[in-house]
């Protein structure tokens, strides 16, 4: 199958989730360049098929009977989403790798993602809302932030993460 995104160029990198409705086990890989994925060595039976996170999905999941042996699926459109491009820096102002950020809005989507060796996260196919997100490093350094995410947009975020202050 395929997916594009709400304006229809390919939607690269979105996870796709299938399920077995009998067993509840599952299956999530990541579309390609072209917006494709293509789950292999399923077998016949009854499947629910998501888009996005599975605990947030994107669309309502499609209910799907395989039969071997192949099935191609419609291309699905996305609704508008944005994204962010998180940038966690240290107090000296110096890039931080290996930091998990994590994050909601209300109802919608949720982040989960790492920092890479330049400091740099992105978090894409974001539906519109109002998010927090949380970041902690591997030493225990934490920051926090709120964003309103905008459908069509990458936004930046710059997170400078630091020691936890005591409570009083």
């Amino acid at each position: 199958g395929g997916v594009l995104d709400s304006v229809g160029r390919p939607a690269e990198g979105l996870d796709v989730t299938l399920e077995s409705v009998e067993t509840h086990q599952r299956a999530t890989l990541t579309t390609d360049a072209a917006g494709m994925f293509l789950f292999r060595d399923v077998l016949d039976g009854e499947y629910k098929l998501s888009f996005g996170r599975p605990d947030s999905p994107l669309l309502p999941a499609d209910s799907i009977v395989f039969r071997s042996p192949s099935l191609r699926f419609p291309t699905r459109t996305l609704p508008p989403t944005g994204s962010l491009k998180i940038t966690v820096i240290d107090a000296l102002l110096h890039a931080k790798p290996r930091v998990q950020i994590s994050g909601s809005a209300l109802s919608v989507g949720t982040i989960d993602t790492f920092s890479d060796q330049a400091g740099i996260a992105r978090a894409r196919f974001l539906p519109p809302g109002h998010y927090r997100i949380d970041a902690r490093s591997e030493d225990g350094l934490e920051a926090s932030a709120t964003i309103d995410i905008l459908a069509d947009k990458e936004l930046p975020l710059e997170m400078l993460v630091r020691e936890r202050r005591a409570q009083r």
